[in-house]
């Protein structure tokens, strides 16, 4: 009996945690929402060439390219911070495992992991903040 419920406990702590799950929807979800942006701003960039010649102020060829590549190394960045963060949690939950299943320390590791990859999507990711009404 007492093997038995050693070795449920070893299966369920094995199972994935919610904050890895996290992470990875997050990694996710940034990666569609760059991709849909992407074709939308391609389209729209399509749609609207002929009144974008006509304006008085127009960004640079230069300008846009900039902002293009400081765009992907923001995506670039936030990936690899996700990666690493849940790379790190699944370490500390392998040591976690091995060193006997006690009490759940890793639980600290992912609360920091949670909370710095999302303050880097926020940062990342939001809109600027207008204070024009």
């Amino acid at each position: 009996m007492t093997h038995s419920v050693v070795a449920a406990d070893v299966v369920i702590s094995l199972l994935p945690p919610f904050p890895v799950l996290v992470i990875i929807a997050l990694c996710v979800a940034a990666k569609r929402r760059t991709e849909g942006e992407a074709a939308a701003r391609s389209e729209t960039v399509r749609r609207s060439e002929a009144v974008r010649r006509s304006e008085a102020v127009r960004k640079s060829e230069a300008v846009r390219k900039s902002e293009a590549v400081r765009a992907a190394e923001t995506h670039r960045r936030f990936v690899l911070h996700a990666q690493t963060a849940g790379i790190a949690v699944v370490a500390c939950l392998g040591a976690w495992v091995l060193g006997g299943a006690h009490y759940f320390w890793p639980g600290w590791v992912m609360l920091g992991a949670v909370t710095s990859v999302a303050l880097h999507a926020r940062s990342a990711f939001a809109l600027p903040y207008s204070n024009e009404s």
